[in-house]
């Protein structure tokens, strides 16, 4: 049997159920600790009797985000800034970031505080309106 590791409002939860559960406790108070409603604590008393404590782990602990970053395009936007341009300040190196999504053909969105999003829609940086290619 491995390990099992809970993050602080997952390991919260099971102590309240398991200390619920040894010590036949109550359950509207337990509801009340914990912000769910009775029916709420019902399910998790019937999750702490089936798994344990892995069954308190979030469902999507390991799954990667839809919108994450490809590794190889993180990996080369950092060995960029570390190979060639440590001495840039953020502007200049933003600047060189927004050719490598150029480079991949991945559209990009700049917000008016200045941070730079990579945005994953169907819409390529080629296929984009003139008015935001020109802002480059």
């Amino acid at each position: 049997m491995r390990k099992v590791e809970l993050r602080m409002n997952e390991l919260e939860k099971y102590e309240i159920i398991k200390e619920l559960v040894d010590h036949n406790g109550n359950k509207n108070r337990a509801s009340k600790k914990l912000g769910l409603s009775r029916r709420q604590i019902d399910r998790l008393i019937i999750k702490y009797k089936e798994k344990g404590k892995a069954g308190f782990v979030h469902g999507n602990r390991t799954r990667k985000p839809i919108n994450a970053l490809d590794n190889s395009i993180s990996e080369d936007i950092i060995l960029l800034y570390k190979n060639k341009n440590q001495d840039w300040n953020f502007y200049y190196f933003k600047i060189q970031a927004f050719g490598i999504c150029l480079a991949h053909k991945l559209p990009f969105v700049q917000t008016p505080q200045g941070r730079f999003i990579i945005s994953f829609s169907t819409t390529k940086v080629d296929e984009a309106p003139p008015s935001k290619l020109e802002a480059l």
